[in-house]
């Protein structure tokens, strides 16, 4: 098991702490995409130093500042106290114009940002009433397999988009980011987990509310 072992402020019992030996990092020069493992590991004395990180992963992100897509490296560290240590390095050694920005990560942060960048499925907030079904999110965007509409507490009206790649669903967050008439859609890349927790606490799509009260009324007749 990796990471601390911390005693619950609440039960007092024993747990482990989040493993947070994950180092992401941005502003990264051209040279040293090519070879990230190699030039961190150089750059922090060498495989045997403490510091050297053993294994790196470059991620695309969406940028906090800009609507693009910039690449990012997350490094794993040999320990949680040395991958402090490298963010404070990293801020030290001042490479790159920008300047190489770091931040400590756990190992879920980082599954997350290995799985939004590869996955296919978007998630749109404050859908507004004239996009009524699936229908009309395929009219909008490209690429799309299926979509469907719904209704979270905490989100509003919401749309889960299934898009056909990668690549596609990118393309739909960038198409529903767009104001409306009721507020402004926001759309963004959503994880397996991320839309099994916006299904549990959301109720049914309008549509189907809609089918529902037709065959009702089929029925009545």
């Amino acid at each position: 098991m990796f990471g601390h072992i911390t005693q619950c402020t609440r039960c007092g019992k024993m747990k482990p702490e989040a493993d947070l030996r994950f180092v992401q990092v941005w502003n990264i020069p051209p040279d040293v995409l090519k070879k990230p493992l190699q030039w961190f590991v150089k750059k922090a004395g060498g495989s045997s130093a403490n510091m050297a990180p053993v294994g790196a992963q470059l991620v695309m992100v969406k940028s906090p500042t800009a609507n693009a897509d910039v690449q990012t490296a997350v490094l794993e560290a040999k320990s949680i106290p040395e991958a402090e240590a490298l963010v404070g390095a990293i801020e030290k050694w001042k490479v790159g114009i920008p300047k190489m920005k770091a931040k400590v990560i756990s190992e879920e942060d980082f599954e997350n940002l290995l799985e939004k960048s590869t996955t296919c499925v978007v998630f749109v907030k404050n859908v507004p009433e004239d996009i009524e079904d699936e229908s009309d999110i395929k009219n909008m965007g490209k690429d799309i397999e299926r979509a469907q509409i719904g209704h979270h507490p905490q989100h509003g009206r919401y749309a889960i988009i299934q898009a056909r790649s990668h690549g596609a669903a990118r393309s739909c967050v960038d198409v529903f980011n767009i104001p409306h008439s009721s507020g402004v859609m926001t759309a963004e890349l959503m994880t397996v987990y991320q839309q099994e927790m916006v299904l549990k606490g959301s109720s049914q799509s309008a549509s189907r509310k809609r089918n529902g009260q037709r065959r009702s009324r089929s029925r009545r007749r």
